[in-house]
């Protein structure tokens, strides 16, 4: 049996080539359930698009029926407004649920054969590495992989698609307003950046300091008798003190990370929002846009700045799993 992947050296380097592997063998675990997995993929792309057609229906109720004085066009659309968001909710009941069915068995599954392989393990491996560590490989580090298989990798794609669908309903809608967004960008490539550089070292600290924390817990509760035979309660307690001030550490910087990057791109999303407002308000004061138009772009400008944040908060779900 192949090593799982899982069982790397402790402070190993992050590969992405490392990294891809083992999720291509934990892809291979979702083939015995790909059925319910292609029916949740498609949910998910049902939802995605509803979401994406929902907004015309508001763009048309205002400009078909409010400016227009027409009750009828006012109420049809405002129905089909509603009907989309049904829709678009029993899709995402559907994707949620399927996604949790197939990625709760999958870890199951992971658990399971990582056991039956550390069963088969030479005893020199045993004496090369610690038992906490082991322990916290099998507890910790699946634990880290479930919000990934449950939610994360689908969440990805529909944010990824979401994102490319709502660029591409901005430009339809008016060009001038979509590259008007466009001028914080450069602001925000560039806070993307760092921090995706500086999560992936925090995050990899930071699991490096849990497993110790893990090991060592259960080596003293195991050695509990050695422990009190020799009087070494206080001293284990210090070293104890220690690694959990230092995992201490190694959390803190990753929430000091997500403290300043994810308002600050909401801060860029309120800004993208003025700008598309005060020009906006000024092409239809030319009579070169409707209402509604403004009205649906600016429901798309908030999906257009969701998902990016959303893709962020997976890429810290794809470093700690």
């Amino acid at each position: 049996m192949r090593p799982i992947g899982v069982l790397a050296p402790e402070g190993a380097k992050f590969s992405w080539r490392r990294t891809f592997q083992r999720l291509g063998r934990l892809f291979r675990l979702v083939r015995p359930y790909r059925g319910k997995a292609i029916l949740s993929g498609l949910s998910l792309i049902a939802g995605t698009a509803i979401g994406l057609v929902s907004p015309f229906a508001a763009k048309f109720a205002i400009d078909r029926g409010i400016d227009r004085g027409d009750r009828h066009a006012l109420v049809v659309w405002t129905a089909a407004f509603v009907a989309a968001a049904l829709l678009g909710w029993v899709a995402s009941v559907a994707q949620t649920y399927l996604s949790a069915w197939v990625g709760q068995r999958v870890l199951a599954d992971l658990r399971r054969d990582l056991f039956s392989h550390i069963q088969k393990l030479e005893l020199g491996y045993f004496e090369r590495n610690r038992a906490g560590w082991l322990i916290s490989r099998l507890t910790n580090d699946v634990d880290a992989l479930e919000q990934l298989v449950t939610d994360g990798l689908y969440s990805s794609v529909q944010n990824t698609l979401l994102l490319l669908g709502t660029a591409g309903m901005l430009l339809y809608l008016d060009w001038r307003l979509a590259l008007a967004t466009l001028t914080v960008f450069p602001l925000m490539a560039v806070a993307t950046t760092l921090f995706r550089v500086y999560s992936a070292r925090a995050y990899r600290r930071m699991r490096e300091r849990l497993a110790d924390v893990t090991a060592t817990l259960a080596e003293d509760l195991a050695g509990a008798r050695i422990v009190q035979s020799f009087r070494r309660e206080s001293g284990n307690a210090e070293a104890f003190a220690e690694i959990s001030d230092a995992y201490r550490r190694a959390n803190y910087r990753t929430v000091e990370l997500n403290a300043w990057y994810f308002p600050f791109v909401g801060l860029l999303g309120s800004v993208s929002t003025a700008i598309v407002l005060a020009y906006g308000g000024l092409l239809y004061f030319d009579g070169a846009i409707t209402i509604g138009t403004l009205f649906a772009f600016m429901l798309f400008l908030s999906n257009f700045f969701d998902p990016i944040q959303a893709l962020s908060q997976l890429f810290n779900t794809f470093l700690a799993a």
